[in-house]
């Protein structure tokens, strides 16, 4: 993709980019001079077949931030992953305990349907008098 637009100045992205290649570049090395845990979030890609010449620090700092990149994704997909599985989870519970509940009213009111049907039957016929 081109980094310029049709009247020549960087795109917006271009110039993102070179902001955070210098921010990520101030701050990846610790007190110790060891890559800081910072080196996970680095924005630099290889671009080229890794070589002599690209120097074991620089690709250290590459694969370092793709790899803690690739595992902030993997943790944050597992939480989401988990989480949602305990939203499921709780619905099932709550479905289980409303259908039982469902169920039970149900069953109540059905024998008390059948109990005053029957108590209905008992009754002696009407006369057509007493019916207006």
């Amino acid at each position: 993709m081109s980094s310029k637009l049709n009247d020549g100045q960087e795109t917006n992205l271009r110039k993102q980019q070179k902001t955070s290649d210098v921010f990520v570049n101030s701050r990846n090395t610790g007190a110790d001079g060891r890559d800081s845990e910072c080196t996970k979030y680095q924005q630099k890609r290889v671009s080229r077949e890794v070589d002599a010449s690209v120097g074991r620090t620089a690709i250290y700092r590459t694969v370092g931030g793709i790899l803690g990149l690739f595992r902030e994704v993997m943790r944050e997909a597992y939480d989401y992953i988990d989480a949602h599985g305990e939203r499921l989870e709780k619905r099932l519970i709550d479905h289980k305990d409303k259908k039982a509940s469902f169920l039970e009213k149900s069953a109540a009111l059905e024998k008390e349907i059948a109990r005053l049907l029957e108590q209905v039957e008992k009754l002696p016929e009407e006369t057509p008098a007493e019916e207006e």
